[in-house]
């Protein structure tokens, strides 16, 4: 979740003034990852047993303690972040094993609390009512602790905007951050991942099947399913349709941004204050207040959850775009770290998949094709089960991921990570991303609350491996 330092007081009365205290780093980016987990308690009698707080601070001060991991809150207990430090691409592989790592250890500790992460980018089975019963709590040494949660689940609830209470508590996924060194180069990331979302979501799919009352499969993809339910907070911005180049985005974002009501604000005290009722106060109601502060407008940006967003790098002034929404699994972390850390810091990469994307119909800037690419994405929602089955763009999706592979292949070879993609070169190469085989061996609910329970650890801490893989699986 998105930390906003309260301290922030400076001024933002206006988009513009938001603007100018937008940094770019002008040098070579560095890219981090953040992983999120849903944990299980295997000694709690229910099925699922999402982790209470008090057992999870214990997984979080011993992943701390014993294995110097980043470690952040999520908004509810039983969920974990992990994440890993910056780098260059020149030190890719130093990432890649930093990933692997933290893996392990994620397993590892989870296993010695008798806990046990899901497998999937849900906690199959998990409501909402229940999630947000189980919020992160106050403790001794930090009684603000959770604040912010539960300011936030307040405003949404008196601005009668309970159906996004749903996504921060109930998926988890991989992120990667990579700075900006300008603002083309800040689009030009964005631009990517919103269009190559269809695709991403297929074969970085990891959800098991889902079922209606009767026990039959649907054909709905849940993690897109759950983003839509957001309206315009979730998937893709709508600003993006109407911009051209990376300063529109940003302007038009902006003033968004500064006009829409907000579920909380940081008052003059510095505490966090529910909108107390429909539809909420904007930033620009704020500024009578003297309460337009660059910490309101952050934390306004922060309420946003789309698949790609601009964001500042803690603790400086300096931005990045971080590309989201990818469901967790044994190697989706790390096959989302070469795929952004190829295209996103090699030019000559970014360059080959803009010209792969422009011969299917995604040439040009967004509005040429933002209408295209989101019945793509309504397609691929509704057909779930079809996976790369689908059409996408001008042609299939099937054979886009082909040659998509190859180029990642090509630049992967470049930078020494072609032998850590093994999993993402076999699902694209044979259309078998995770999800599929979950289809093919889950055929109720109980085999899918089962196999939460019980799945191999190994395969969640080895990012080399998928189920794929170990079973060998080219057609189902």
């Amino acid at each position: 979740m998105t930390s906003v330092d309260p301290t922030l007081s400076q001024p933002a009365p206006d988009p513009a003034s938001m603007r100018a205290q937008m940094k770019f780093i002008g040098g070579p980016p560095r890219m981090g990852i953040e992983i999120e987990f849903h944990v299980q308690d295997l000694e709690a009698g229910s099925d699922p047993a999402p982790a209470i707080d008090e057992r999870m601070r214990a997984l979080k001060h011993n992943l701390r303690i014993r294995h110097g991991i980043l470690v952040d809150d999520e908004p509810a207990a039983h969920m974990v972040e992990v994440k890993t430090d910056a780098y260059e691409l020149r030190d890719i592989k130093t990432l890649l094993r930093e990933l692997a790592r933290l893996q392990r250890a994620v397993m590892e500790e989870t296993a010695l609390l008798r806990l046990k992460p899901a497998p999937f980018g849900v906690m199959a089975g998990l409501s909402a009512k229940r999630a947000l019963t189980n919020l992160i709590d106050p403790t001794r040494d930090d009684p603000h602790r959770g604040m912010r949660v539960r300011t936030m689940m307040e405003g949404l609830k008196n601005t009668g905007m309970t159906h996004l209470i749903p996504y921060p508590l109930l998926n988890v996924s991989a992120q990667a951050s990579v700075s900006a060194r300008n603002p083309d180069h800040l689009f030009a990331m964005i631009r990517r991942h919103y269009t190559l979302l269809p695709f991403l979501f297929t074969v970085l799919h990891n959800r098991p099947p889902v079922f209606d009352r009767l026990g039959r499969k649907l054909t709905v993809h849940s993690g897109i399913a759950a983003r839509q339910l957001m309206g315009e907070r979730g998937l893709i911005a709508p600003v993006f349709a109407r911009s051209v180049d990376g300063e529109e985005y940003i302007r038009r974002y902006l003033e968004s941004v500064f006009d829409r009501p907000m579920m909380a604000h940081i008052g003059l005290t510095q505490e966090f204050t529910a909108a107390s009722a429909m539809p909420g106060v904007t930033l620009r109601q704020l500024r009578d207040h003297g309460l337009a502060t660059r910490g309101n407008a952050l934390l306004s940006q922060s309420m946003d959850w789309y698949a790609a967003k601009m964001k500042t790098i803690p603790g400086t002034d300096f931005m990045r775009a971080e590309m989201r929404d990818m469901d967790t699994g044994g190697h989706h972390a790390v096959s989302l770290a070469v795929i952004n850390g190829l295209m996103n810091m090699d030019d000559e990469c970014g360059a080959a998949i803009d010209r792969l994307l422009a011969r299917y119909g995604y040439g040009g800037p967004p509005p040429a094709y933002a209408a295209a690419l989101q019945r793509n994405l309504n397609h691929v929602a509704k057909h779930v089960r079809d996976f790369m089955n689908v059409p996408y763009g001008t042609g299939r999706m099937n054979r886009f991921a082909r040659d998509f592979i190859k180029i990642i292949e090509k630049y992967a070879h470049k930078h020494d990570v072609l032998d850590d993609i093994g999993p993402l070169r076999h699902a694209c190469h044979h259309a078998m991303p995770e999800a599929r085989v979950l289809d093919a061996i889950l055929h109720t609910p109980q085999d899918v609350a089962r196999f939460q329970r019980i799945y191999d650890r190994d395969l969640m801490a080895d990012p080399r491996t998928s189920l794929a893989l170990r079973l060998r699986w080219v057609m189902p």
